[in-house]
């Protein structure tokens, strides 16, 4: 009589142990040469259905995310570029437009019957000219500080209250328009008072004959130029104005006055200059750079990051939590029946499945069951026996 089953109880030590955690099959020597994989093999299955399910669902996350924070960081950057490039145009452009108003102002006062004609009494015209001085405004403040009529050697012939002029023979402007017959804007000239002042010089002309008689000049602080630029300069903005010496005159930071843009610590963030030129008239070889902080400037780029990597971490704890939830839902029935075939192979043949579903889960549990059965049945005979 020669036993056809071998007892747990007498052969328990060749019984192969299957863990939750761990399962030797075959050879371990090539798992071991790969230190990642064989990390990875000897976790669970749960575990390793909750990295592959968490991986599955973050990366392409990560991916359309990057693309997508791609795409609108480069949109978001050239709309910003070509905001700032439009606003330093249209700072460009209200200058253009405020200097063209100073070259119609000069030529109307230097077209009035009451400069034109010589006979008229030198009261009559600082009366004229003191009008133009304390009413023309721009934005409520007076544009002018002076103006005057000059001979052609320069000399006073009538001038508006608290001017300063002196003898203007020598001045550019003066020489220009007398000798052109031409309206001519001076650059920025620094005055006795360290202010800036601009100067306009119109010929005014004989009637009859075309021919130059005087000139009239309007002088006009850089102050009233500034009082225009600021209202195209936004929060956090800042604006510089360079001449046709390369010297900036007009600025939001004083430190850059007389520096050029080269110079001057402009802020990081720039786009190139517009040039000043009075349209169909004369070009006052102006600079203009309206400049700002890249930090305000590309602020949309870094709140749209920010938003995507909140989401992003948002989206992978979610996933981690349902993968787990998902992966210990769908190994715990393996990992029973695999707890199951350990305890059979220790001998305890009454080790029973629940048999819940008919998929594949649930045919292995009650072939499972089944074989424990007749384990169980032929260990009943072999007592018997």
């Amino acid at each position: 009589k020669e036993t056809s089953l071998i007892s747990s109880s007498s052969k328990n030590d060749n019984a192969v142990q299957l863990s939750s955690t761990q399962m030797i099959v075959g050879n371990t020597g090539n798992v071991s040469s790969n230190g990642l994989m064989a990390r990875f093999k000897r976790l669970s299955l749960s575990t390793k259905t909750t990295i592959l399910a968490i991986a599955m669902v973050t990366i392409p996350v990560l991916v359309i995310g990057t693309g997508a924070f791609l795409a609108a960081s480069q949109s978001l950057s050239n709309k910003a570029v070509k905001l700032q490039e439009a606003e330093t145009k249209g700072l460009a452009d209200g200058i253009n437009r405020f200097m063209s108003q100073r070259y119609g102002d000069v030529q109307v006062i230097a077209n009035l019957p009451t400069i034109i004609i010589s006979g008229v009494g030198s009261s009559q015209k600082i009366t004229v000219l003191d009008n133009y001085v304390n009413n023309y405004q721009v934005n409520g403040q007076k544009v002018y500080d002076g103006i005057g009529v000059f001979n052609l050697n320069g000399g006073v012939i009538a001038e508006s209250q608290e001017s300063d002029f002196e003898n203007q023979l020598s001045q550019e402007y003066f020489q220009n328009a007398k000798n052109s017959g031409n309206v001519f804007i001076s650059q920025p000239i620094a005055t006795s008072n360290n202010g800036l002042k601009i100067y306009t010089a119109a010929p005014v002309k004989n009637p009859q004959n075309g021919r130059v008689t005087s000139v009239v000049i309007t002088q006009m602080p850089v102050q009233s130029l500034e009082n225009v630029v600021k209202n195209y300069a936004s929060s956090g903005q800042q604006y510089y104005l360079e001449d046709a010496e390369d010297k900036i005159f007009l600025s939001t930071e004083a430190q850059a006055i007389n520096k050029s843009f080269k110079d001057a610590q402009l802020p990081n963030y720039a786009p190139s200059p517009e040039q000043i030129q009075i349209q169909g008239f004369q070009s006052l070889n102006w600079d203009v750079v309206l400049a700002t902080n890249a930090s305000t400037v590309f602020a949309p780029q870094r709140n749209l990051l920010l938003t995507i990597a909140v989401g992003t971490i948002l989206t992978a704890v979610a996933v981690a939590f349902i993968a787990a939830w998902l992966a210990k839902r769908a190994t715990q029935p393996i990992l029973d029946a695999t707890q199951a075939v350990a305890k059979l192979g220790k001998g305890q043949f009454n080790t029973r499945l629940d048999v819940e579903a008919e998929d594949e889960i649930g045919l292995l549990n009650a072939n499972i069951n089944q074989m424990a059965s007749q384990l169980q049945l032929l260990v009943k005979e072999q007592e018997a026996e």
